[in-house]
């Protein structure tokens, strides 16, 4: 019996939520790359266990120029 490799493709049909498809379809038209293929990828990334250290304080990555949240930021978020 033959084993499929790596880079074999396996078709079949998925439920896969509006809201999803549709940011895949977006990453995919301005990647220049198939749905498919956006999909494995967010799919493989999500099997990696995360190399934060598990049970630490939450964090999340933000671009280098993005403004600071000041405590005032936060207050006025409250406050609405």
């Amino acid at each position: 019996m033959a084993m499929m490799g790596h880079h074999d493709i396996m078709r079949t049909t998925l439920d896969i939520d509006d809201g999803v498809l549709a940011a895949a379809r977006a990453i995919a038209e301005a990647e220049k790359r198939s749905i498919g293929s956006v999909i494995s990828d967010l799919a493989r990334r999500g099997l990696v266990p995360d190399q934060r250290g598990g049970k630490s304080f939450p964090t999340f990555d933000v671009p280098e120029d993005a403004a600071p949240i000041t405590p005032e930021l936060v207050s006025r978020a409250l406050d609405e």
